[in-house]
């Protein structure tokens, strides 16, 4: 008897579906990821990305998102195959885990796109009100250090859809 699907995503990963038993975790993999945010954004959207495989199915990206997928009681995730071996995947593991590591973003504009999504930040973009607070209070201190005003749309302030309350400003 075939093993029940279960698993949410994008339309065009169906067909890259493999048992989640049937996956490794990469022995090596050294980062440590939040899987309580990937399960609630995996809940939220569903899977929109393959986790990367080498031929033997062991994982060189996405473990986490893995293990946010048994925690929904998902027995499926998308994969993609690579050829990579040896010194390569690795490399590509490691370079998959720190590259988003040394990316940096437009706070202003961010805070500007916060402020947009009317849905559950915590929920669904990783982001408690806590770090928003925390951000916005940077980019404030950046702003006054530097003398000039915010960027028109970046906002300084983020209003709860939900419940109307408003983190930053003065």
């Amino acid at each position: 008897m075939a093993a029940v699907k279960v698993w949410k995503g994008s339309p065009s990963l169906a067909k890259r579906l493999a048992l989640i038993d049937s996956l490794t975790p990469h022995p090596r993999n050294r980062r440590r990821g939040d899987v309580e945010r990937i399960a609630r954004s995996l809940d939220a959207f569903g899977q929109l990305k393959a986790v990367v495989v080498d031929a033997d199915s062991t994982v060189l990206a996405g473990h986490h998102v893995i293990q946010a997928a048994r925690k929904l009681g998902w027995t499926h995730v998308a994969v993609d195959t690579t050829d990579l071996t040896g010194d390569a995947a690795l490399a590509f593991l490691i370079a998959d885990n720190r590259l988003s590591d040394i990316a940096t973003w437009d706070e202003q504009g961010l805070i500007g796109d916060l402020n947009e999504i009317t849905l559950d930040l915590a929920l669904v973009a990783g982001y408690t009100p806590d770090e928003v607070e925390a951000l916005i209070e940077k980019v404030n201190a950046e702003v006054e250090g530097a003398g000039d005003p915010p960027a028109p749309g970046g906002g300084s302030t983020l209003t709860c859809p939900n419940c109307g309350y408003v983190i930053g400003g003065e």
